[in-house]
């Protein structure tokens, strides 16, 4: 299924939240981002990625953006405009 950058990235993120036992309060908490913009990202009304919020997302859950990135939902056939 093609789906926008923005839904992978949330897709990810939901990912690693379950794989780290953590709560998007809790992530946004430690990343010092508003609760709201995980938010927006899990109900989809955030179109845009933006790449800071990954970048802390990751220095919190100690991977790298290699890590984060390096999942089949950023596959080229995955992925649309």
């Amino acid at each position: 299924k093609c789906m926008k950058l923005s839904e992978a990235v949330k897709l990810r993120i939901d990912e690693l939240k379950e794989e780290h036992k953590i709560t998007e309060y809790k992530l946004s908490d430690l990343v010092g981002a508003p609760r709201s913009t995980y938010h927006y990202f899990a109900t989809g009304h955030y179109d845009k990625v933006v790449l800071n919020l990954i970048k802390d997302t990751c220095d919190v859950l100690d991977i790298s953006l290699v890590e984060f990135f390096n999942s089949p939902l950023f596959a080229k056939e995955n992925l649309t405009d």
